[in-house]
Parts: C-alpha cells; structure tokens; sequence
C-alpha cells in the first residue's frame, strides 16, 4: 500500500514538473487551454496542465525586419506639373519594421494563425505590402512618385495598416507596423530624364537610409548583449540606459564599434560615419534610428513621450 502511495506522489510531482513552462525575459506568450486561447501571459515560470490541447504559445518581443525584394506596381496614366505621362511598371523595394501586441490582441494573433518565425512572417505579410504598393503607386504618374517619394510612402503605409487590412485585423496594432519603401527602380528609358542633381540627391538619401536601417538592427544586438551580461531583461536595461549617462555613452560606444567592424567586414564605407564629436552629438542618420528604436521599443513598452514620426529616406535606382 505504502508503495503504491509513494508511486502516486511521485507520478504527481512528476506531473506538475512538466506542467511548469518557462516563459523567457525576451518573450511572451498565449496560454491555450483545450485548444481554447484563454490569456496572455508575460515572462516567467507558469503553471500549464500538461493534457491534451493544454499549451503555451510563445512569440519574442523584438522587432521583426522585414525585407521583401523588389516587386512590381503600375503606376496610372495622366498629367503632373503641365505635362502628361503615361503608365509604367516600376520596381520597389520595401521593408517592414513590426513587432507583436504586448496585450490581449496577442489572443486574436494567434487564432488568426500568424506565424512568429522570421520567413513566415515575411511570407504572410508580403501580400498585404504588395497590395499597400500597387494601390499607392496607382494613384499616381511616375514622375509624381518619384518627385514626391514621401507622398507615396504615406499613402502606402496607410493602405498598409487600413483598418480593413489583413494584419490590423489579426490583432496588430497600428504603431507596431510600419512599411518604408527602400528604392525606386525606374526603366533605363526613364531614369535618363532624370537630372544629375536630382540623380545625386536620391543616392545620398538612400545611402542614409541605409545607414539607419542598420543602425536599428545593430542596436538591437547591443541592448540584448548588455542585459544578458548583467544578468537583466531587456527592459530593465533599456531603463538604465536612459537614466544612466555613463551606461548610455557605453552603449553608444558599442554600437558605433560594431557598426565599424559590420562596415570593415562588407566593405560598405558609402556613408559618411562619425562617432559622437567632443560633446556627445551624433550624426543625424544615427539619431533617426535611435528615434526609431525609441519608438518601437524592444521591451514592447510604447515611450511616454512617443516623437514625431521621422521619415525614412528613399533610393531610385535603375533596373
């Protein structure tokens, strides 16, 4: 009898061990009773009835990278500053910065079953960003577009994160998405119409979009770096690098190191890189990205004060 007490207790104790899930400092998930969403849960152990339907799924609170190749819109036939111009099909590059909802919405992303990989992400999202591009570019003549690359961008992103969009309604909310668009690429025809000056000006603007878009990535390896060495979530130590001037100029300091290295590596010394002069001012591509790793906040906390959307520059170039 004694024995069989003892084989229970421990099929018990065994039982709950496994229903113990851990849930990690730079993620969260949904807890899924009999195949039934029922909450959102944050980082930490939790206690999962190990049964059948009865689960966690778990998403990483980062920012996703997105970056779809080159696909093709049509743009409309008509006039523009005095002139006509008829339809033709352009290449645009584009890339989507997003991360998950940090509340209940959490819920409806996972019934809506969106993937939480980096290429199932890419790939379930790449229809929504063809459709915001070729309603845009519609809406418009090439020369408009490429005159007011700003305009087309706008009224991308806003086709983008519609409230009858596919990701807004899975769960997403609206300023956890954003859609820029990288290049342009014109005809050979076309792109001969185009003054030299206006040439240069559009490969500055994209050699710094460039820039920013990598200074966004390496800051993110940073932060996950430093909170890993001392021991603290990736939230806990973004805090401290905002109140802490001595640890802020650290993580600069490493992320400008590393920059160099990444530039060494790829050969890439097309923009101008400087590191914070003598007192501590930064170039302004590299405190655009900060703005933008400020906003979309790896922690998934929105800033108090969020700042006025910067716009990303965009890149024409020929096929």
């Amino acid at each position: 009898m004694i024995e069989w007490i003892i084989l229970v207790a421990v099929g018990i104790l065994g039982w709950i061990a496994l229903s113990i899930k851990a849930i990690g400092p730079n993620e969260q998930a949904v807890l899924v009773i009999l195949w039934k969403p029922v909450k959102r849960l944050g980082p930490g152990f939790r206690f999962v009835p190990r049964f059948f339907g009865c689960y966690v799924k778990k998403y990483p609170l980062k920012i996703y990278d997105l970056d779809y190749p080159a696909r093709e819109v049509v743009t409309k036939a008509g006039n523009y500053g005095g002139k006509h111009y008829g339809a033709q099909v352009l290449k645009v590059d584009s890339v989507v910065y997003q991360k998950f909802p940090r509340n209940d919405r959490l819920i409806s992303i996972l019934q809506s079953g969106v993937p939480s990989d980096d290429k199932g992400l890419l790939d379930w999202t790449e229809e929504a960003v063809l459709a915001a591009l070729r309603v845009a570019f519609s809406r418009m003549t090439w020369k408009e577009a490429i005159e007011n690359i700003h305009k087309v961008r706008d009224d991308a992103e806003g086709v983008f994160k519609g409230s009858d969009g596919a990701l807004i309604a899975a769960g997403f909310n609206p300023e956890d998405i954003k859609l820029a668009i990288v290049e342009i690429k014109l005809p050979p025809e076309l792109e001969k119409t185009l003054p030299i000056v206006d040439q240069k000006r559009i490969e500055s603007e994209g050699a710094k979009f460039d820039a920013k878009k990598r200074a966004v990535s390496v800051m993110g390896m940073v932060l996950e770096s430093m909170a890993e060495v001392r021991g603290k979530t990736i939230k806990e130590i973004q805090k401290e690098i905002n109140n802490d001037k001595e640890l802020k100029k650290e993580f600069l300091k490493r992320v400008f190191d590393l920059l160099e290295r990444q530039m060494a590596i790829d050969g890439n010394s097309f923009f101008d890189f400087r590191a914070p002069d003598s007192k501590g001012n930064v170039p302004s591509w590299i405190a655009e990205a900060l703005a933008l790793w400020k906003k979309m906040d790896l922690s998934g906390k929105p800033s108090e004060k969020p700042e006025e959307k910067k716009k990303k520059p965009e890149h024409i170039h020929v096929f």
